[in-house]
């Protein structure tokens, strides 16, 4: 169940560093368009642009919340493996969650030149994704698969 457990860990963990990357990639791609003119023109908006940000912050701090309190009524009532996969699971959507403000500064960028909200957004996003990164010791203690 060890072996199952590292196996299982490790994608996560591949996953999780992919999602950063892409967070880092979104950024390259900003500013070789900076670069090159390309998105010089870009229609700057004003503040109402920074209220919806906050919104959305918010809104993805409500649906993480909502995951880890599915998962953790769950926890108590299934087999080692169905814990596995429900950390596995979590890690995965948490990641995606926490991947949209960057995507959704990404976006706001090509269609307002929003550059500050892209990083302020990309900047929430990578910490959220560092601060939930899985760990090995805390899927042991949870899992109940103490080496």
């Amino acid at each position: 169940m060890l072996e199952n457990l590292k196996k299982i860990y490790a994608t996560s963990v591949v996953i999780n560093v992919a999602m950063l990357m892409s967070i880092v990639l979104y950024a390259a791609i900003i500013e070789i368009l900076l670069m090159n003119n390309i998105a010089r023109n870009l229609i700057k908006t004003g503040n109402s642009l920074n209220y919806l940000l906050l919104a959305i912050i918010f809104l993805i701090l409500q649906m993480r919340k909502k995951l880890v309190s599915k998962y953790a009524s769950d926890r108590g009532n299934t087999d080692e493996n169905t814990r596995v996969q429900n950390l596995f699971s979590l890690s995965i959507i948490s990641a995606i969650v926490f991947e949209v403000p960057a995507l959704v500064g990404f976006v706001f960028f090509f269609v307002s030149g929003a550059r500050l909200q892209f990083y302020l957004l990309s900047f929430f996003s990578a910490f959220m994704i560092i601060r939930h990164f899985p760990k090995f010791s805390k899927w042991q203690k949870e899992t109940g698969i103490i080496k």
